[in-house]
């Protein structure tokens, strides 16, 4: 059942996205999501530092009560064309706090500025700085991601392994986006229930991100076409009513029959990142609460 905040919420965005003309255009898209970070509540007990890293002008969400040990990448969803640093910063700081961990928030390139490999490449670049730099020696290093992050964490993540860097210690992904071909039946399904995302505009971000549409099926932009033999464990976040609940529900299935650590949790009633609301609903709280606990599973009270 949903919450009254959840519900008065997805009420109020439902009305907010009545209108338009039904055409796409990424200049307004930009504009409009540039603006959803208040949606997100304000996180308490975490201060906000901004730094370069590995080239990248990174936003760092640091908790007053974190782990020495325990570090979080977090690449920040927007259909690869949207979105900053700065709409996910409160969502970052929601983060920390639960993980008790430094929230790094780097601000890749991207498309169709900057199309594929371009935001992949920065971001394996990114990630690697923590895997393979000495400062960060002996500590758990995650990769994690929502929506298009999502997707770009776990491309990440087999791209550093296909070259032989050495990986983080496990991904965290939040209803992501894994196949830029758009077969997930779930498209179809939960399109009538769907907050955000429209097969018209998926479509139009996936030919966006890449230069030929034969790109599509590579697993460094659509990884549910990839292996996930040797990649660290992973914690996946669905959503029941997210168009893209099919690309979550097929990379469980890989997980099982390639005999890969992944845990999946479903989140009922629930649209595409809710995670983005923590703070204003409370399925978004317990959400984010849930990755802490996994992280505290996986690598123990550190």
């Amino acid at each position: 059942m949903l919450s009254e905040q959840a519900r008065q919420l997805f009420d109020e965005i439902r009305r907010a996205n009545s209108g338009g003309d039904g055409s796409f255009n990424l200049e307004e898209e930009r504009l409009n999501s540039g603006q959803a970070g208040i949606l997100t509540g304000d996180p308490i007990g975490v201060e906000f530092e901004e730094s370069a890293i590995a080239g990248l002008r990174t936003v760092i969400a640091k908790p007053h009560i974190r782990s020495p040990r325990r570090q979080l990448i977090f690449l920040h969803g927007g259909a690869f064309s949207l979105m900053s640093p700065e709409t996910h910063s409160r969502l970052a700081g929601h983060l920390a706090i639960a993980c008790r961990a430094e929230v790094y928030l780097p601000e890749y390139s991207l498309a169709p500025e900057f199309p594929f490999p371009n935001a992949l490449d920065e971001c394996v670049r990114f990630a690697q700085h923590f895997t393979e730099s000495r400062h960060f020696a002996g500590l758990s290093i995650v990769l994690a991601g929502d929506s298009a992050g999502g997707g770009l964490a776990l491309s990440a993540a087999m791209k550093m392994r296909d070259d032989g860097i050495r990986l983080p210690a496990c991904l965290v992904l939040l209803c992501p986006w894994l196949d830029l071909t758009l077969r997930s039946q779930s498209i179809e399904t939960n399109r009538d229930r769907a907050l955000f995302l429209s097969r018209r505009n998926l479509q139009a971000f996936a030919n966006l991100y890449v230069s030929e549409a034969d790109q599509l099926t590579l697993p460094y932009v659509s990884p549910l076409y990839g292996s996930l033999s040797k990649l660290p464990p992973i914690y996946l976040q669905g959503a029941e009513y997210d168009m893209l609940l099919g690309d979550s529900a097929r990379l469980q299935q890989k997980a099982r029959s390639q005999e890969a650590p992944l845990r999946y949790d479903l989140f009922p009633l629930m649209p595409h990142s809710f995670q983005f609301f923590a703070g204003t609903i409370p399925e978004a709280d317990a959400a984010i609460s849930q990755i802490g606990h996994y992280l505290d599973q996986t690598f123990g009270l550190e």
